[in-house]
């Protein structure tokens, strides 16, 4: 029984002398420690990352979903319109007439149009086909769009003797007008007039009725009409298209060149920042933006490749002004890309919605002063010198 309890008691002593030797070393060590934690503290600096090019360029982007059907000629695009229309008077007597009608919100220039019949399927959401069709009459274009159609089309769609695919406006190869007319997406209270099929049918007695349907489906189709590239001939620009502007989407485009020097540093933050140039016009929704990565090499054609996921996004307040800045985070991605050491990167940046008629927003590019040009801004702590 003593000895057990001298046992216990020379143990604590021990733990005792042995505590009080590592509070004074801890002691020591702390101090000396802090005061050389200057290797330690965040660094904010948005001159390390090189912008080497930015760019914009406009895409046509869920055609069978936007506010409005385009026709005609726009700088380097041109469009058809494709409307399919399924209720029909069946049964409702002999085929009199019938006509295509439709009122533009907007029309500039002036020329020719065709209405051709469609042959084959097609949908709104498919990327661009070359349609099959019958080629049908030119007809001049005025103000209100009122073409005949051959009724025999019409006939052929309501006894099935052929497939009812709809029709395919488009203009003459050298007219240069440029038309938008209202999708049946679209609000029609104030501007323009869906396009309509009226048919007129003579019963027994030979009185007439006209029969008028809607749209079932419409969409428009672009092709790029000129040699060229949109992405090589803005990266002079003086600012940098996000957004809709005339139904077609404007994209922004970044090639970075990451710092290798800070390869050993821990990235904390990182984030694009753009200035405004001007702000979007005034909606009811938020306008925001969004980055994604690019998966091209170079940036030297309109052939762009843009993976799906969103590496960050900003919107920009209800009350911006020109000289605002917003910042699009981009933390995740580049940590990534430090770890993987992946210095040259290209990333896309969008409207989160692309479905308006006009609204963008349009920011100062690298050709601008230093002050207003955009940056990728990083915070990131160093690497502890060895000597350290």
């Amino acid at each position: 029984m003593t000895k057990n309890v001298l046992f216990r008691t020379i143990g604590l002593l021990f733990l005792a002398l042995s505590s009080c030797s590592t509070r004074d070393e801890n002691t020591l060590v702390g101090s000396d420690f802090i005061g050389r934690r200057d290797w330690a503290e965040p660094v904010e600096d948005g001159s390390k990352t090189v912008i080497r090019q930015d760019t914009f360029f406009e895409v046509s982007v869920n055609p069978g979903t936007q506010q409005d059907l385009l026709l005609g000629r726009r700088r380097k695009f041109v469009f058809w319109t494709a409307v399919y229309f399924d209720t029909l008077p069946k049964g409702k007597g002999e085929l009199v007439e019938a006509r295509l009608t439709g009122v533009p919100w907007f029309a500039e220039g002036d020329g020719t149009a065709r209405i051709d019949r469609i042959k084959e399927t097609w949908n709104e959401t498919s990327a661009t086909e070359t349609l099959e069709v019958a080629v049908g009459s030119p007809m001049p274009l005025a103000v209100a769009f009122d073409a005949e159609i051959p009724v025999e089309w019409v006939q052929s769609w309501i006894d099935s003797s052929a497939g009812n695919h709809g029709v395919l406006v488009r203009l003459g190869d050298e007219d240069e007008a440029f038309l938008r007319f209202p999708s049946r997406e679209a609000d029609t209270t104030t501007i323009g007039e869906r396009f309509r099929l009226r048919v007129t049918v003579a019963d027994t007695t030979g009185a007439e009725s006209t029969y008028v349907s809607s749209a079932r489906l419409d969409r428009f189709y672009a092709f790029k009409a000129e040699a060229g590239s949109y992405v090589a001939e803005n990266m002079g620009a003086d600012t940098l298209l996000v957004g809709m502007r005339e139904t077609l989407a404007n994209q922004t485009l970044f090639d970075l060149l990451l710092p290798e020097e800070l390869r050993d540093a821990a990235v904390n933050r990182a984030e694009l920042v753009l200035t405004l140039a001007r702000p979007p016009s005034a909606g009811t929704d938020a306008f925001s933006v969004r980055a994604s990565r690019v998966l091209n090499d170079t940036l030297v054609a309109d052939s762009i490749v843009v993976e799906n996921t969103v590496l960050g996004s900003r919107t920009i307040d209800a009350g911006a002004v020109a000289g605002d800045t917003i910042a699009i985070p981009l933390t995740n991605i580049v940590r990534n890309w430090f770890r993987d050491r992946l210095w040259d990167r290209r990333i896309v940046v969008r409207a989160s919605v692309e479905r308006a008629r006009d609204r963008c927003a349009v920011f100062y590019s690298s050709e601008a002063p230093d002050s207003l040009r955009p940056r990728l801004r990083l915070l990131y702590t160093p690497l502890r010198p060895e000597d350290g």
